[in-house]
């Protein structure tokens, strides 16, 4: 059950308005309340579906070429990646040309998960974007990876 959000109090924000990060958490935040609970009703973490789509999307991967595009530290793609094989939804292999490596494929149950929970998250995400035409949600998410793909 989700507590109804209060309105905040009239309060001068100085200069948040115009910080980057500031923007970001609170839209992530708005995403969050919308996404979560879905999530959760059906078993899953945010990490745990953005791992199960980046394996489904790039079969036979190392868990570091994992960890890289997940954006977490390994211990955590390790734990994420082991959560998705105790439920079915991952394999691993080592391919013959290096016994070293170990990749890993999504099962047919986890790309049904995957495409499943994606379109939950879509449908709640594009309630947060209701005010937004055709060319700004596009021109928003050119934005978003472009300031993403900044490296210093």
């Amino acid at each position: 059950m989700t507590r109804p959000i209060k309105p905040a109090p009239e309060m001068d924000l100085g200069e948040l308005p115009e910080i980057l990060g500031y923007l970001l958490r609170i839209a992530a935040r708005a995403s969050d309340r919308q996404v979560l609970p879905v999530l959760a009703a059906n078993g899953f973490t945010r990490a745990e579906i953005t791992t199960l789509m980046i394996i489904a999307y790039n079969p036979n991967r190392s868990l570091q070429e994992i960890t890289t595009a997940v954006g977490v530290e390994m211990p955590a793609t390790q734990r994420l990646v082991n959560a998705l094989r105790q439920k079915g939804y991952v394999t691993q292999s080592r391919p013959d040309y290096d016994k070293r490596i170990t990749q890993y494929q999504i099962t047919p149950s986890g790309l049904e998960q995957a495409e499943r929970m994606k379109d939950l998250s879509n449908e709640k995400d594009r309630k947060l974007m209701n005010g937004l035409s055709e060319t700004e949600k596009k021109e928003l998410f050119r934005l978003l990876r472009h300031v993403g793909s900044y490296t210093e």
